[in-house]
């Protein structure tokens, strides 16, 4: 699951299904599903965020990470090319 500070808010994401992996003495997880209605309070705080962070917690680790500017102008470019091609929440 994620948990996300943005400007100040907190949020939680728990993704349907995890794939792991690991080598060298690390540990990968990621999940790949597409966004709903129930996200869109997160994304579009995640796109006007002044600042945000993530709690990335597996089932054994977690790790937290403070989201770069450029990060957070990523995710909004994403966004914007995401509803100018039709897509919906």
């Amino acid at each position: 699951r994620l948990q996300f500070a943005v400007d100040g808010n907190a949020f939680e994401y728990i993704p349907n299904n995890t794939e792991t992996d690991n080598a060298d003495g690390k540990i990968w997880e990621w999940f790949d599903q597409p966004i709903t209605e129930a996200d869109k309070e997160l994304i579009t705080a995640l796109a006007n965020a002044k600042s945000a962070k993530v709690k990335l917690i597996g089932r054994q680790y977690y790790d937290t990470k403070n989201l770069s500017k450029e990060q957070i102008t990523s995710i909004k470019q994403t966004i914007d090319l995401y509803t100018a091609l039709g897509g919906k929440f």
